[in-house]
């Protein structure tokens, strides 16, 4: 008997190591340790994904959640997501036009700290970076998103890597003296422009010209020779 209460006491415990593991969704199962509640628990794995039943998920405890693996989404998966929410978000304009006011515009500027009516294309990129889990420097301040250690393009480098969805994008003003504007790298078009998402700026189909004072948020065609750094905050 004692014997079978330590093995109990190991599965248990492996069972604890096991799930902490993994990002969990609970399931109670309440039924016994038979063929019917095998297929059923069986049934259950197959609807989530997952094939093979761990085998210390037979230990039958009429009162125990069990916890479910659920698989870690990766690198790809988040950018996917964060282009899927960065979509709806297209159209998005301040109310009145040249405020920096509006809805989701005083979201984003909460979002990093800034004032109401301050400038918001840094704020957008740290919201959205932020919606999807992602670290970033949350911040309102454009400059932020163009720090060395985060830069994985640059036009003068020569260990650029290739661009990937999600990627930030930044833009140096002469007469500012800094970066002054950034918004997210979406893909690449056969004639070589990037084509990106960028909030604060405007309609306008110059590709020359980047608009750092818009009415809302817009998909642009950019040259890349005009981009001073992109950086990374998704990794793989």
């Amino acid at each position: 008997m004692k014997k079978i209460f330590i093995i109990l006491i190991l599965l248990l415990s492996f069972n604890n190591i096991y799930s902490q593991c993994y990002i969990p969704t609970t399931c109670a199962i309440n039924s016994k340790i038979d063929s019917t509640r095998h297929s059923l628990l069986k049934n259950f794995y197959l609807q989530i994904g997952v094939e093979k039943i761990p085998d210390f998920y037979n230990l039958y405890d009429p009162l125990r959640t069990y916890v479910i693996p659920k698989p870690i989404p990766t690198s790809e998966d988040i950018r996917q997501l964060l282009l899927d929410i960065l979509d709806t978000q297209l159209g998005i304009r301040e109310v009145p036009e040249g405020s920096n006011r509006g809805k989701m515009i005083d979201i984003y500027n909460k979002h990093v700290g800034n004032s109401l009516g301050d400038p918001y294309c840094a704020a957008f990129v740290s919201y959205n970076l932020d919606s999807v889990g992602v670290d970033n420097p949350r911040s309102g301040w454009s400059p932020y998103y163009a720090k060395k250690k985060d830069i994985i393009y640059k036009a003068k480098n020569t260990n650029n890597e290739p661009l990937k969805a999600g990627d930030v994008v930044t833009y140096y003003y002469s007469n500012l003296g800094r970066v002054g504007h950034t918004g997210f790298y979406l893909n690449t078009d056969i004639n070589g422009y990037i084509i990106t998402e960028e909030a604060n700026t405007n309609s306008s189909s110059s590709v020359g010209t980047i608009e750092r004072d818009g009415s809302g948020v817009y998909k642009k065609k950019r040259e890349l020779s005009k981009v001073y750094a992109i950086t990374r905050y998704i990794r793989d």
